[in-house]
């Protein structure tokens, strides 16, 4: 009968081959998320805001599983340095999101005590043709495209 090496020998074993899912799923959003940025200026749907917050929440979410679940498989290689880009992009993209939070929470003080009144005034500034606004949420976009296909591209290449 085959027995167990125990842990301490599988953690020093060779690496398993990577499970590209998460990093799939990671590319995807980000691309999804590009297109759904960018459709919110012509539609003008506020359901676009709205899925593009969730896009942010499961970008970030994603990035940290991906990287810690394939890390010695992705290390030094373009995958991890794509993965790694990606999830810069949505702490920076997030916090961003914040800011304009605050500034439509200091704005709208009317609307403290009624979140959903806020949320909905929130997404439709993000959604405005206010300049810096437009040119943040338009930017992101074509920066959230171009990492999701350059990650694809490096998920061929691993």
């Amino acid at each position: 009968p085959e027995r167990d090496p125990g842990p301490a020998a599988k953690v020093t074993g060779a690496a398993e081959p990577l499970n590209p899912i998460f990093h799939i799923l990671l590319f995807s959003v980000l691309i999804t998320a590009g297109i759904c940025r960018i459709l919110q200026y012509g539609a003008g749907w506020i359901a676009l805001g709205f899925l593009d917050l969730l896009f942010i929440a499961a970008g970030l979410g994603l990035a940290a599983v991906a990287l810690v679940r394939g890390y010695h498989q992705i290390k030094g290689r373009w995958l991890g340095h794509s993965t790694w880009t990606a999830l810069i992009f949505f702490i920076l993209h997030g916090m961003t999101i914040y800011i304009h939070y605050i500034i439509v929470a200091l704005r709208y003080p009317d609307l403290a005590m009624n979140q959903w009144g806020m949320l909905r005034k929130f997404v439709e500034v993000l959604m405005s043709d206010h300049p810096a606004t437009m040119g943040i949420q338009l930017g992101s976009a074509a920066v959230s495209l171009i990492l999701g296909l350059t990650g694809f591209l490096a998920l061929r290449r691993k």
